[in-house]
C-alpha cells in the first residue's frame, strides 16, 4: 500500500513524502521435462527446463557443471539445477535419468547327435533391454531358435524394442568319428 510520513521542524514547517510499497513478485518457480535413455550406457538424455514465474533474468547452475537453461548429452544418475531470478530468488529442480538394464542373450546349444548329421540347434534367452526382441542370425533366420543345424558358428544379433542391440554365438560340435580300425598280422 502506500505509507505517507508528514515532518514538522521547530518552526512549524512540515514535509510530506509518500511511499508506495508494492507486493515483491511471485518467488521463482521451475519445472522440468526430460527424455531417459533408451539403451544402457548411452549419453542421449535431455533435461528442459521451463520458468513458471520469476523475475527475469534467471541464471542456471547444474551440479554437472553447466551454466544454460537445458542440458543434453547426459548419462544415467542425478542432476540438480539451482535457478535463480534477477531478485535472488531461487529455486531448485532434481532430476534422475535412468536407463534399460543391459541387454544380454544367452545361447543353449544343442550339438550334433553324429558325425556328418544336421541335427544340432540353438536357442537364444535374453534378458534386459526393452522387450519386443527382434533376432538375426548370420545364417540370415530371425527366429528365437535355429535348428537343423551342422558343426559351425552360428552367431544372433538381438535388437530390443529401442532400437538397442547386443550380439552372441553359439558352436555347433559332432562327436568325434570312429576311429578306423585295422588289424595287423
Amino acid at each position: 500500500g502506500t505509507y505517507s510520513v508528514i515532518v514538522t521542524d521547530v518552526n512549524e514547517c512540515t514535509a510530506t513524502l509518500s511511499v508506495n510499497i508494492t507486493q515483491s513478485p511471485t518467488m521463482l518457480q521451475l519445472s522440468e521435462t526430460h527424455t531417459n535413455l533408451l539403451c544402457n550406457g548411452n549419453t542421449t538424455a535431455s533435461i528442459d527446463v521451463t520458468v513458471i514465474t520469476g523475475t527475469p533474468q534467471v541464471t542456471y547452475a547444474w551440479s554437472a557443471g553447466q551454466t544454460t537453461q537445458d542440458i543434453s548429452n547426459l548419462s544415467a544418475g542425478t542432476y540438480t539445477v539451482i535457478g535463480t531470478d534477477a531478485l535472488g530468488c531461487k529455486d531448485t529442480l532434481v532430476v534422475i535419468i535412468t536407463q534399460p538394464n543391459i541387454i544380454t542373450a544367452n545361447a543353449s546349444i544343442n550339438n550334433v547327435t553324429c558325425t556328418g548329421l544336421n541335427n544340432g540347434s540353438i536357442s537364444v534367452t535374453v534378458s534386459g533391454g526393452t522387450p519386443g526382441y527382434s533376432y538375426l542370425w548370420n545364417t540370415g533366420a530371425t527366429t528365437q531358435t535355429i535348428s537343423n543345424l551342422s558343426p559351425g558358428t552360428y552367431t544372433v544379433t538381438v535388437t530390443d524394442a529401442n532400437n538397442c542391440s547386443t550380439t552372441t554365438q553359439g558352436i555347433i560340435t559332432q562327436p568325434l568319428s570312429p576311429l578306423n580300425s585295422s588289424q595287423t598280422h
